[in-house]
């Protein structure tokens, strides 16, 4: 069976090496994990020269920063948006779609931390959006702040199989419920360089975001903004033919597990297959002879981390998911779509 190598979101970023670098668990690099050998396919800086050079530690992690709430606004009667005051330059390592952060009452305990997808980052005001669903206690707990908030972040990996460095790519984004924030989000970050649909739910959570969330230059951007009921037949359809005609090279989807199943039974009526993520060339095909690709076996589809997220670092295990080749895979730190499926 072919070597699956897997890639850190982490690698080459500013906390690498990480956490695990100091317990053998490092996911990209074979010196790390105790082979003798480099084998890894990393082509940046090399993460075992950093360790070394760092006197055989980690570099220095994430801090949590206390962070003054400019707005906390009632969306409906179990969702709040927080907008925290944070600095400018946490604002820019934000500014990749994905991104999340963990949050909690200033007066709480770490056991407290909830992670959330960011909704808005605004440089020139220095702050984030996120919005909360309250459910239970950590929620219950992060609703009562009215001052202040602990902050920790940011995290990459709410988005799994997507490539951020996407330039002029047709791109759909569909998103239901608690994922319409990091839909809109990864909307406005990647509208200025694709083509881009924004396809949502007809819901009242969606109704209520969309007007403060888009902003007039993103309705200038190139593509659409849509609201379907997705559980009707007839829109169903609708959307089946829209990804066949369009012809996609990247499909998001981002909701509940149940959602992310569903659409796949909508974008296979439409010839994309649930397990296509993976470009395909022409001369990956074993027919003879060149011959143009089809639109669905170039389609890479991403969807929501909806994994459990704990502590973000790849410590605790909670995000460990096991694949169906057996494989246990730290979700919350891999970037390998094909791995995590």
């Amino acid at each position: 069976m072919e070597k699956q190598i897997m890639k850190c979101i982490d690698t080459g970023s500013e906390y690498c090496p990480c956490y695990l670098s100091e317990t053998g668990s490092c996911l990209t690099c074979s010196r790390l994990q105790g082979k003798d050998v480099c084998d890894c396919d990393w082509t940046g800086v090399c993460v075992y020269n950093e360790f070394i050079l760092n006197g055989g530690k980690k570099s220095a992690p994430r801090k949590e920063t206390k962070c003054r709430i400019i707005s906390k606004t009632a969306v409906l009667e179990d969702y709040i948006i927080f907008e925290v005051e944070v600095d400018k330059g946490f604002v820019i390592k934000c500014l990749r779609p994905g991104s999340y952060v963990f949050m909690r009452n200033a007066q709480a305990e770490h056991f407290y931390d909830v992670p959330l997808s960011l909704l808005a980052a605004d440089y020139d005001k220095g702050s984030i959006s996120v919005g909360v669903r309250i459910i239970s206690a950590k929620t219950i707990s992060l609703a009562d702040s009215f001052e202040s908030v602990i902050v920790r972040g940011p995290y990459r990996n709410g988005i799994i199989g997507l490539d951020p460095k996407m330039r002029g790519s047709r791109i759909l984004i569909a998103a239901k419920g608690a994922g319409t924030a990091s839909a809109v989000y990864g909307y406005n970050l990647l509208r200025e360089n694709n083509h881009i649909d924004l396809l949502l739910n007809n819901g009242i959570l969606e109704k209520k975001l969309l007007p403060k969330y888009i902003s007039e230059d993103a309705e200038r951007g190139s593509g659409n903004i849509l609201i379907r009921d997705m559980q009707a037949d007839e829109e169903r359809d609708k959307i089946s033919l829209m990804i066949k005609n369009v012809g996609y090279d990247n499909i998001i989807v981002l909701g509940s597990n149940e959602f992310i199943e569903d659409f796949k039974n909508i974008t296979e009526g439409s010839g994309v297959g649930a397990d296509k993520n993976i470009n395909i060339s022409v001369e990956e095909k074993d027919t003879g002879e060149p011959e143009e690709e089809s639109f669905h076996e170039k389609c890479r589809i991403a969807f929501s981390n909806n994994n459990v997220s704990c502590c973000g670092e790849g410590i605790c295990g909670a995000c460990a998911h096991i694949n169906k080749d057996g494989q246990r895979i730290l979700s919350c730190k891999c970037a390998n779509r094909e791995l995590l499926g």
